[in-house]
C-alpha cells in the first residue's frame, strides 16, 4: 500500500508539474479567463454593478469632443460628479474612440455595450500576459507563476470585472507594466550598476497614464518613484560611484521624452490645477459644483446623507474598523453581484454571498499563506525587486485603508470597501502566498505536498470559483431580458450547478 501511494504521488506530481511548467499553460489560463468574461459580457444585463453606467455615460460624453479632458462641466454631466476636474478620465477618452466607431455602425445600446465589453476583456487579458512576464523577470519558476495566475482568474471578482466596462481593467494592465519595468530597473541597477534610462522613461509613462486613468493609482506611482530613488542612492553608497546611465537610441529617447512630457502635461492640467485651485488632488464635489448639483452624483449624495443621519463612530468602532476592512475586502473578492430594474424603473444592484466551499478555501489559503510568508519573511526581504513591489503594494493598501477610514469618520458607515480595488495587486500577492507554501513544503521535505495542495485547492475552487457564484446566485433579472438564448443558457447551467455545488 505504501509503495502504491508513493508511486501514485510520483505520477501525480509529474503530471501536475508538467502541466504547470508547460509554456502553453498560460494559454489555458487565458482561455479560462476569456470564456468566463465572455459569459458576463454576452449574458449579463447592462448596467453591471461596478459603475458600468457611470463609465459608459462618460465615454459617451468624451465622444462628443476631441480633447482628452473637459474644459468645463458638460451639460447633463452632474450625475457623474465634477467631471471637468476629475483626475480619472483617460480611460473614458480612450474608450470613446471605439465607441465612436460602433455608434456610427449601430444605434443599439446593447450592441455598443457588448462591443466595449469585448475590448475590456482584451485589455484585461493583455494584463495577464504582462504579469506573466513580470514573474519571469522576477526569476520565479513557471510552475509557481502559472499556479498563482490560475487561482487569480478563478477569483469570482476577476471575470466579473473583466467582462464589463470599467477603468479598473486598464489600471490592471498599466499597473502590471509599471511593476515589470520597475523590476527591470532594479535588476540593471543591482546586477550591472547601470541606470536603465529606457526603464525610467517607461516607469514614468505607465505611472502618469495610470494616474490620469484612476486617481487612486497615484500612491502606487509615488511609492515606486520614492523607493527607486532610495535604491539608487543605496547603490551609490555600496559601490562608491553613481550608476552608469544606459541610454536608448536617440530616436527612442526623443520619442520617450515627448510621451513623458505629454503625460506630465495631462497630469499637471488635472492634479496641478486642482492643488492650486482647490488645495486637493481630487477635490470634493461640492467644492467644484454646488451642493444642489452634487445631489445628482449618487456616491456624494450617499455620503452626504449618511453624514447627516448617522452618529460619528466611537473609539471601539475605529479600533475594529481595520478588521472589518480586511474582512470586507476578502468578502467582496469572493462574492458576486448582479443588477435588475426596480418597480420604478431604476437600476438596483443585488449582492449575493460567496459559495461556501470556495469562500472557506480562499480564507484558509490567505491566512495560511500570510502566516508562511511571515515565517519566511527574511527570504522575501532579501530579494530587492520583490521587497520593493511588496512595499509599494503595502503603501497603496495603507492609503486605501486611510481613505476608507476618513470616509467612515465622515459618514459613520463603512462605505466604499471593494475587493476589486486590489485586483492590480492580487497576482503579485498570490505569488507571494504561493512562495510561502512552496518554502513550507520544502522545509517539510515532502515535495508532493505542493502537488496535492494545488490539486485540492483547484478542486475546492471548482465549488464556487470564477463565475460559478454569479450563475448559481443569479436569477433571470440579472440577464439580458431581451435575449432568450442568454436566459436559457444561464437557467440551464444554473440547474446543473445547483446539483453539484455546496451553497
Amino acid at each position: 500500500m505504501v509503495t502504491y501511494m508513493q508511486s501514485f504521488n510520483a505520477r501525480l506530481q509529474a503530471k501536475v508539474s508538467g502541466w504547470l511548467a508547460s509554456p502553453h499553460f498560460i494559454w489555458i489560463i487565458l482561455g479560462l479567463l476569456i470564456v468566463q468574461s465572455l459569459w458576463i459580457a454576452l449574458t449579463a444585463r447592462y448596467p453591471q454593478a461596478f459603475d458600468e453606467n457611470f463609465h459608459f455615460g462618460l465615454i459617451r460624453l468624451h465622444a462628443e469632443q476631441w480633447l482628452p479632458f473637459f474644459t468645463s462641466q458638460p451639460a447633463g454631466a452632474d450625475v457623474y460628479g465634477p467631471a471637468w476636474r476629475d483626475g480619472s478620465y483617460f480611460y473614458h477618452y480612450l474608450m470613446s474612440w471605439p465607441y465612436r466607431l460602433i455608434a456610427s455602425l449601430s444605434g443599439s445600446e446593447a450592441g455598443q455595450v457588448i462591443f466595449l465589453r469585448l475590448i475590456n476583456i482584451g485589455i484585461f487579458a493583455s494584463g495577464i500576459l504582462v504579469y506573466r512576464r513580470l514573474f519571469d523577470a522576477l526569476g520565479l519558476s513557471r510552475r509557481l507563476a502559472h499556479a498563482a495566475l490560475l487561482f487569480f482568474v478563478l477569483l469570482p471578482i476577476v471575470p466579473l470585472l473583466a467582462g464589463q466596462i470599467n477603468y479598473d481593467n486598464l489600471i490592471f494592465l498599466l499597473t502590471g507594466l509599471l511593476f515589470l519595468h520597475t523590476v527591470r530597473y532594479i535588476q540593471a541597477l543591482r546586477q550591472r550598476n547601470s541606470l536603465d534610462i529606457t526603464a525610467v522613461l517607461l516607469i514614468v509613462i505607465w505611472g502618469l497614464l495610470a494616474a490620469v486613468c484612476k486617481y487612486t493609482s497615484l500612491p502606487v506611482f509615488a511609492a515606486i518613484a520614492g523607493l527607486l530613488a532610495i535604491e539608487t542612492f543605496m547603490a551609490r553608497r555600496s559601490t562608491g560611484s553613481w550608476p552608469v546611465a544606459a541610454w536608448p537610441r536617440r530616436g527612442l529617447l526623443i520619442a520617450g521624452l515627448f510621451v513623458v512630457l505629454l503625460c506630465a502635461g495631462l497630469s499637471l492640467e488635472r492634479y496641478g490645477v486642482n492643488l492650486l485651485r482647490y488645495h486637493s488632488l481630487q477635490p470634493d464635489c461640492a467644492k467644484v459644483l454646488t451642493v444642489e448639483r452634487c445631489e445628482s452624483y449618487s456616491p456624494w449624495a450617499r455620503d452626504h446623507l449618511f453624514a447627516e443621519i448617522y452618529d460619528r463612530p466611537g473609539a471601539w468602532g475605529i479600533i475594529i474598523y481595520p478588521f472589518v476592512w480586511v474582512y470586507r475586502m476578502i468578502y467582496e473578492t469572493m462574492f458576486t453581484i448582479g443588477s435588475f430594474f426596480g418597480p420604478d424603473g431604476t437600476v438596483t444592484y443585488q449582492a449575493a454571498s460567496p459559495l461556501l466551499v470556495a469562500n472557506i478555501t480562499a480564507w484558509v489559503i490567505t491566512l495560511g499563506g500570510v502566516a508562511l510568508c511571515v515565517v519566511f519573511w527574511k527570504r522575501l526581504w532579501r530579494q530587492p525587486a520583490i521587497r520593493l513591489l511588496l512595499l509599494a503594494c503595502a503603501f497603496y493598501a495603507f492609503v486605501l485603508l486611510a481613505k476608507n477610514v476618513s470616509m467612515y469618520l465622515h459618514t459613520g458607515e463603512a462605505v466604499a470597501i471593494h475587493g476589486r480595488y486590489l485586483i492590480p495587486m492580487y497576482p503579485f500577492l498570490l505569488v507571494l502566498l504561493a512562495m510561502g507554501f512552496n518554502w513550507g513544503a520544502n522545509m517539510l521535505r515532502h515535495s508532493y505536498l505542493k502537488t496535492w495542495l494545488i490539486v485540492i485547492t483547484v478542486f475546492l475552487f471548482l465549488q464556487g470559483g470564477g463565475i460559478m457564484a454569479w450563475i448559481v446566485r443569479g436569477n433571470t433579472t440579472w440577464v439580458w431580458q431581451q435575449s432568450e438564448p442568454a436566459q436559457n443558457l444561464n437557467a440551464n447551467t444554473r440547474d446543473v450547478l445547483n446539483r453539484i455545488t455546496v451553497r
